[in-house]
């Protein structure tokens, strides 16, 4: 049996067992059962769980020898607790705030992502309860989740791997000299409080957007599980389908998504093709990136942080220049944008504008080109709601389509 077929027997054993496995995954860490872990240290974990409640997270070294770090979660809306094994070996990402990895279910085998944040330590305050609303960095996050008891003595569960393994471009800085200048003291902690803001801010977002299947702190990490964002981002897929029935179908798809999430009284605030990703096998769009997200019915601010503008110019509606108060009607702008990208409707300058209609002799193609452009109006009360946009590209993907890309744009 070779490396390349992990502990199974065969390739068939494989794919009999198994329907999808990231590609991020080596194969050889994964045993017979297609889990991280064997069916006895999956049954030895849970039982460690069981007898004390308090115990949150396990580290494991498998027969495998690779070293996993066992989360117990309560997803938010079931109230049912999951253990999940994170991947250590590989991270999907970095970014200012936090680092994204891989974690499995050890009870169905389904992969899911986690985001892990590190709470600024120079800044001692607990994390505030999740709520609609933006509150201020001062109140307590996670209040309903009790610090986990570890089942070995070392204080960080990562203590056995590379700290570059770990933290990446999200690591908390060094703490400034005591002869260092006042001011340089003071940005020092209003870079801190910011990025604690920032990080409270997203995780609230993600629990009320349902995104979340559960969150633990340890020791000031915070490990956040999340639905794992399979297939392709819309830029890439833009050059990739020629099918113009399925351009439509992936638009209409992309719009109710949206709809759900203004359901849940999230705005993303940062709709771009980049941010939403469709998975061609299961028909399934996951959007990504909640860290600009606010909350619908959020009270007005004068919080610097909470008003910042940082989604993209070319998807930024005219409108937020002025208010900073993002909206559903800024959503739709957003969201339009993103579309007429998709669709290739859009001619590539200093900024993205829609392509001339004078041009455009399709008549499908031409309805949808001023559809967008209603979508995209530089008078948010002349832009339709989600709900009509819905609408529309329902009814226009049942039409035949006459080829949105008939002719070079």
């Amino acid at each position: 049996m070779s490396s390349a077929d992990g502990l199974f027997a065969s390739r068939k054993e494989w794919d009999s067992q198994i329907s999808f496995i990231p590609p991020e995954i080596d194969r050889a860490h994964l045993h017979a059962n297609g889990k991280l872990l064997t069916q006895q240290e999956i049954e030895a974990a849970g039982k460690i769980f069981i007898h004390d409640p308090q115990v949150q997270y396990q580290e494991i070294t498998s027969a495998s020898q690779q070293h996993y770090l066992v989360l117990r979660l309560v997803h938010p809306q079931t109230g049912c607790p999951h253990d999940y094994a994170v991947y250590l070996a590989q991270s999907l990402g970095r970014g200012s705030f936090a680092e994204v990895r891989l974690m499995q279910a050890l009870d169905t085998g389904d992969w899911y992502a986690v985001k892990i944040f590190e709470k600024p330590q120079a800044i001692q305050v607990d994390f505030m309860p999740f709520s609609s609303g933006i509150p201020p960095v001062s109140m307590p996050v996670f209040s309903n989740l009790s610090v986990s008891q570890a089942s070995s003595t070392r204080e960080n569960p990562f203590s056995s791997i590379s700290v570059d393994d770990v933290h990446g471009s999200g690591a908390v800085n060094e703490r400034p000299s005591a002869d260092e200048s006042v001011a340089e003291d003071t940005d020092y902690y209003d870079t801190e409080a910011k990025r604690l803001f920032k990080i409270n801010q997203e995780i609230a977002m993600l629990r009320q957007a349902n995104q979340m299947i559960g969150a633990v702190d340890i020791h000031g990490t915070h490990y956040v599980g999340l639905k794992l964002a399979r297939g392709k981002p819309l830029s890439k897929l833009s050059n990739e389908i020629n099918d113009d029935k399925l351009l439509l179908s992936i638009s209409t798809y992309v719009i109710r998504e949206f709809i759900e999430i203004i359901m849940c009284k999230v705005l993303h605030c940062d709709i771009n093709p980049d941010n939403i990703m469709y998975d061609l096998v299961n028909s399934k769009v996951t959007v990504i990136d909640f860290g600009s997200a606010r909350a619908l019915d959020a009270p007005p601010t004068d919080s610097p942080w909470a008003r910042e503008l940082l989604c993209a110019p070319d998807y930024t509606a005219p409108e937020l220049y002025r208010t900073l108060i993002p909206n559903e009607k800024t959503e739709v702008y957003a969201l339009g944008m993103s579309l007429a990208v998709f669709c290739k409707l859009v001619t590539e300058g200093e900024i993205f504008t829609l392509v001339d209609a004078a041009t455009v002799n399709n008549p499908t193609r031409k309805r949808l080109l001023n559809y967008l452009a209603q979508m995209t109006d530089s008078d948010p009360v002349r832009r339709p709601s989600m709900q009509s946009a819905l609408e529309f590209f329902s009814l226009l993907v049942e039409e035949p389509c006459l080829a949105l890309r008939a002719t070079p744009l």
